[in-house]
């Protein structure tokens, strides 16, 4: 099974692509009309929200490359630039860690005993590890909104 990030992370991301789309828009228009403002020239805020739009287009992108999956020998996930796999007999199961406004969920590894966090976490990928891991605590279920 793949999992992607969930759609509210892909939505919000497109929303800002489809802002600065728009800003890149206006700003090129006003430009081309040579027209100026106050605080300086239009091209400037056409250089400036270009930028932004090229970071919104990357981060866009970086969302739909972000994926996890599960199969028979094990889980791996691919982010940012490394790709990480695990075999089930390397996992001990599900772990978190509570930090002062969010908890994050992540596999507990044998050897180490270290927690190993997940790119994300959403309720169809704790439905496929819950069996293979086991079960967190209720009210850590009920933290990452995965309860089920």
């Amino acid at each position: 099974m793949k999992f992607h990030p969930p759609w509210q992370d892909r939505v919000a991301l497109l929303i800002v692509l489809v802002v600065g789309i728009g800003l890149v828009g206006f700003s090129g228009y006003m430009a081309l009309r040579g027209a100026t403002s106050r605080i300086g020239s239009w091209r400037q805020s056409f250089g400036i929200t270009g930028a932004l739009l090229a970071a919104a287009v990357y981060f866009n992108w970086y969302a739909y490359q972000r994926t996890i999956r599960i199969h028979d020998l094990g889980i791996e996930w691919k982010d940012w630039t490394e790709t990480v796999s695990y075999r089930w007999d390397e996992i001990q199961g599900l772990g978190f860690k509570k930090y002062t406004k969010v908890t994050k969920a992540g596999l507990v590894l044998k050897s180490t005993m270290a927690l190993k966090f997940l790119p994300f976490f959403s309720p169809a990928l704790y439905a496929g590890l819950k069996d293979r891991c086991g079960r967190l605590p209720a009210e850590v279920e009920k933290a990452l909104g995965v309860r089920s």
